[in-house]
């Protein structure tokens, strides 16, 4: 049974011959085959990102308070990208780790149970100790309406 040559796969764009794969395409897949190819990137993107923060001009700031709109129909959504960024984004963060840990329990390395305890018990300190530890410091060093980490993260102005 012969096979009909336009039955075949035909390969990307990206996985091609062509210079403009070559140039592009290959690099950034051999990058993203580097097992530590998303540290890297998150450190790049902190350092770019301390330099922009701290250089003069108000560029940083405008750009996080660029509007954000997403419409469908009648109904519209408008808010900035601090918003987008602090809702949507951060859910979907939240949302991969807990299908990763989940994943890690259910077929991972951690699907044993003594492999799975040290974790597992450090869950339920973890979640009280946060909050317990941030109104405790709240409450007991200040009345007024300020909050802690405001002041703590504060950087005193030079006159």
């Amino acid at each position: 049974m012969e096979k009909d040559p336009d039955d075949r796969l035909i390969a990307p764009w990206s996985r091609s011959s062509r210079t403009s794969a070559r140039v592009i395409a290959w690099p950034i897949r051999s990058f993203m085959r580097w097992q530590a190819a998303g540290g890297v990137a998150l450190l790049v993107a902190t350092v770019v990102a301390l330099i922009w923060a701290n250089t003069a001009g108000d560029s940083y700031t405008s750009f996080w308070s660029t509007s954000f709109t997403l419409g469908l129909g009648d109904h519209v959504l408008t808010t900035n990208l601090v918003t987008v960024v602090n809702d949507a984004l951060m859910f979907l963060f939240f949302l991969l780790i807990g299908l990763e840990i989940k994943r890690e329990l259910a077929i991972g390395e951690l699907s044993d149970r003594r492999a799975a305890a040290l974790p597992l018990s450090s869950v339920p300190e973890a979640s009280s100790a946060r909050p317990h530890s941030a109104c405790s410091r709240r409450f007991a060093t200040r009345a007024s309406t300020s909050t802690w980490w405001w002041d703590a993260a504060r950087v005193p102005s030079t006159p």
